[in-house]
């Protein structure tokens, strides 16, 4: 697989930061779950409540490095050409969306 993005496929770094955002933005909303139903008296996997925070703090942060860097790589690499059979519309609503899920990436870490 090439490092970088060509005009017919996504690169390794690409794929690489997309399924790292992806894995970890799930584990941030299955941690905070268990987080917050978690009795401060109990525990799961030997983790308490305080010890989930902390790793959803820290993976937080991760995510806001990786968002930084995903972006960083956006800008710098060119993207695969257009499928062909994609209106002027539904290319509008892949930008748009695509714009909308990066203010995500930022502000989900930030707000907490």
């Amino acid at each position: 697989m090439p490092f970088k993005n060509s005009a017919t496929h996504y690169g390794s770094v690409t794929r690489f930061l997309h399924w790292s955002v992806v894995v970890l933005f799930l584990w941030q909303y299955v941690s905070a779950a268990i987080m917050t139903h978690l009795a401060k008296d109990k525990t799961l996997l030997s983790l308490t409540q305080g010890d989930f925070y902390n790793w959803h703090k820290s993976i937080g942060l991760t995510l806001l490095a990786l968002a930084l860097a995903r972006l960083i790589w956006r800008k710098t690499t060119p993207l695969p050409d257009w499928a062909p059979t994609l209106s002027l519309a539904e290319r509008a609503f892949s930008h748009w969306n695509e714009v909308r899920l990066y203010w995500c990436m930022f502000l989900l870490p930030i707000s907490g």
